[in-house]
């Protein structure tokens, strides 16, 4: 499964795939919560995570998701980038 961490606006947002067993995980995780199936976004910055599967979902204000997912992206996104979502997921960016 490809996650994208929607963050930029007008370049390209990363993106990743995980594992079998990451995915399998991330599947656990969300049998225990609801993902709405519509929510506010802010403009700009950090508007949660996609997951590209049929159908597409987006992760957003689902704190234990959205961290277990950030905790995947770490190789992906670099330290910056890391500390700017953890931030934001704790309500200062």
């Amino acid at each position: 499964m490809r996650v994208e961490l929607d963050l930029f606006s007008g370049r390209p947002n990363p993106s990743w795939e995980l594992s079998e067993r990451e995915a399998s995980e991330l599947g656990k995780l969300l049998e225990r919560v609801t993902l709405r199936t519509e929510c506010e976004l802010p403009g700009l910055g950090y508007r949660g995570f996609v997951l590209h599967g049929d159908p597409p979902r987006r992760v957003y204000q689902l704190p234990a998701v959205e961290h277990w997912l950030l905790t995947s992206a770490e190789p992906h996104l670099g330290a910056e980038l890391t500390e700017i979502v953890r931030r934001a997921l704790q309500g200062g960016g």
